[in-house]
């Protein structure tokens, strides 16, 4: 009985009070409490030229929602927008935002930071874009023309970025759908040639991860490979190199490596490509050559951290000339006033390996055999 006087009380106090602020002649709210809000229109700012700003803040603002959409395999459709990468339609949107991120990266006018660190960050983040781009078409088995044209040339840019993980997966799905999309009648250089010019890749990459063993890269070139078919200049230069590295013949080696002669040799698409005046572009069309220079540039390093050793221990002193530049698959840069040879020996002699020797006119060096 207590309590429920009190309630009582309570209630009629909140009545007079409410009765005496409508008598005060206060403004009675006019909103339709059980209509609910549109999405966004409190947080909407008042001044009309909002969204220009907006706009001009983000030069690509109708792909700018793009960058959230979740991947296929972390989704797993819950989430909203968590099979947006299913939809054809969806992937060749995202594949254009991924562009304009690939274009800030390689175009020299469009490039923000120098600083090694915030490259390597936006290459990172370049390749999760392509990853969630991958696995859309591996979900929805697309493997027509767009979609191996597009993780061709992301395998170029994971070569470029070394991005190991990104490459063991687009080589898989390259040589899985380039089957799918062989047409007998089709003029498109992709089908044929591209898959010679991927499969040189793969065994360049292949080397270079079981260095200095070849069972692997080895078995990539044998007759009856699909990617590398016996008689292509691919096959040759890849052939050629597995030769001469097993030989350990390194002046062979330097000139196989070189950039000049695989011009000469590799003169069919995609390693030559027409000029046009659009820089995306020139820009993909300079990947598959760029990938391929950036692989032998790393298995000349590789060949050269194992020759430097067997010199040190067959000579005692060796003389600057063309002899040791090519055993050591290094060459003079032009118009430059240091050759990779002196630089390459002024650091064996800070490590201790060689020392300067003193002699009228010509550069020498003893060497000091391996612990």
């Amino acid at each position: 009985m207590r309590g429920r006087g009190r309630s009582n009380n309570r209630g009629s106090s909140n009545t007079s009070r409410g009765s005496n602020f409508n008598a005060n002649g206060a403004r009675s709210s006019t909103r339709n409490w059980d209509k609910p809000s549109p999405a966004g229109s409190e947080a909407a700012p008042k001044t009309s030229n909002s969204g220009a700003l907006s706009k001009k803040g983000n030069k690509h603002d109708d792909l700018a929602g793009l960058q959230w959409l979740p991947s296929v395999s972390r989704s797993s459709g819950l989430e909203p927008n968590g099979d947006a990468l299913r939809s054809f339609r969806t992937q060749e949107e995202y594949w254009k935002y991924i562009v304009e991120k690939i274009m800030d990266l390689e175009l020299p006018e469009r490039i923000a930071s120098k600083h090694a660190a915030d490259r390597q960050e936006k290459e990172g983040n370049a390749m999760i874009l392509i990853r969630k781009l991958r696995e859309g078409f591996v979900a929805t088995n697309r493997k027509d023309e767009f979609a191996v044209q597009v993780v061709e040339r992301s395998t170029h840019l994971a070569l470029l970025y070394n991005s190991p993980k990104d490459i063991a997966s687009s080589f898989g799905y390259l040589f899985d759908a380039y089957p799918a999309t062989k047409t007998p009648t089709s003029k498109e250089p992709s089908s044929n040639t591209c898959q010679k010019a991927v499969g040189l890749l793969h065994f360049l990459h292949t080397l270079l991860d079981e260095y200095p063993s070849q069972r692997a890269s080895y078995r990539l070139i044998l007759p009856n490979s699909a990617h590398l078919p016996t008689g292509c200049p691919e096959w040759s230069v890849a052939s050629e190199i597995s030769s001469a590295l097993r030989r350990n013949n390194w002046w062979t080696l330097d000139k196989l490596t070189s950039p000049q002669l695989l011009r000469e040799r590799l003169t069919d698409k995609p390693w030559t490509a027409p000029d046009t005046d659009k820089d995306q572009d020139e820009m993909f069309d300079a990947l598959p050559e760029r990938a391929l220079f950036h692989l032998m540039h790393e298995l000349r390093l590789k060949v050269r951290g194992s020759a430097w050793p067997v010199l040190r221990s067959a000579y005692r002193e060796v003389v600057d000339g063309p002899w040791l530049e090519r055993s050591l698959m290094l060459g003079k840069q032009k118009e430059a006033s240091v050759s990779e040879l002196a630089e390459f020996m002024r650091a064996g002699v800070e490590k201790g390996e060689a020392g300067v020797k003193d002699t009228s006119g010509t550069r020498a060096w003893v060497l000091r055999r391996p612990a």
